[in-house]
């Protein structure tokens, strides 16, 4: 109804705040029946958009209100993006930054849930956001993470289960990645039952210049699920999604380039032998 739309306009016009909402923007997709934090890239780009908010609306006398839906587990990653940007933008401590957040002693107890791993099993460790919270705080002091130098383009580009499916846990230290395949393959049936892999769609990041020559050759099993945009002057460059959904399998020789931009000298595996070692 355009007339309700209009009035809702017009009725934030008049009052002094302006209302947003990111819940379907940054969102957790599960593998099994887990659930978890988002990601820092998550922070990263929410932090951009609050300040950028802020920025806008405070000028001109307004506060900005930032709303979420009933959902526990929502609520939870919401709540969790909004400490970790008072820890990262603004230099809270954990305890403070949560402390809003700390309805433990209330006597319906807390609004939240726990984390738990990427398993159908029984939960037997709950992580709660107070940890998450604490252990950002503690990679900020040990420079395991520095802000000013996070490379959002970079992070997006590994953490695509399409092109790496990989992240950095400690910088010049130690590289977790997944288990690659000795065959490339891209599984549009993935056979899991209830898996949430199969109906996402997975956007892959532009990329720069910079990052396509650090990424170079492309990654052949890429190409069964993504093309190459390569255009010329006022045309957009970098890797663009087809509609997909399923699961990649990439190949020992698809993380060579990205271990030498890296300075990875040495794999172990965790996992079954599914590649020949050599």
């Amino acid at each position: 109804d355009k007339s309700k739309l209009l009035q809702l306009e017009a009725f934030q016009n008049e009052i002094d705040r302006i209302f947003f909402t990111v819940d379907e923007e940054f969102v957790y997709f599960p593998f099994c029946d887990d659930f978890g934090p988002l990601h820092i890239g998550h922070v990263y780009k929410f932090t951009a958009k609050l300040n950028a908010k802020l920025a806008m609306y405070n000028s001109v006398g307004k506060k900005v209100v930032l709303y979420t839906s009933a959902d526990k587990k929502i609520r939870t990653n919401v709540a969790c993006l909004i400490a970790c940007y008072l820890i990262l933008d603004r230099g809270w401590t954990a305890e403070q930054a949560w402390s809003p957040f700390d309805f433990a002693h209330t006597a319906k107890g807390a609004p939240m849930v726990p984390f738990r791993d990427a398993s159908f099993e029984a939960d037997g460790f709950q992580l709660q956001a107070i940890d998450v919270i604490r252990g950002v705080e503690r990679a900020v002091r040990n420079n395991v993470l520095v802000w000013s130098n996070f490379d959002l383009e970079w992070f997006e580009y590994c953490d695509h289960p399409g092109t790496a499916d990989l992240h950095s846990v400690v910088p010049n230290k130690f590289v977790a990645f997944k288990g690659p395949k000795k065959t490339g393959a891209f599984h549009r049936q993935t056979g899991v039952s209830h898996c949430a892999l199969c109906p996402v769609i997975f956007p892959v990041p532009r990329l720069s210049a910079d990052i396509k020559q650090r990424c170079q050759p492309p990654f052949s099993a890429v190409l069964k699920g993504f093309y190459w945009e390569g255009g010329g002057s006022g045309k957009s460059r970098g890797w663009h999604a087809l509609r997909w959904s399923g699961i990649v399998d990439l190949t020992p020789k698809d993380y060579f380039e990205i271990f030498h931009r890296m300075g990875v000298t040495g794999v172990v595996r965790l996992n079954d032998e599914q590649y020949p070692a050599q």
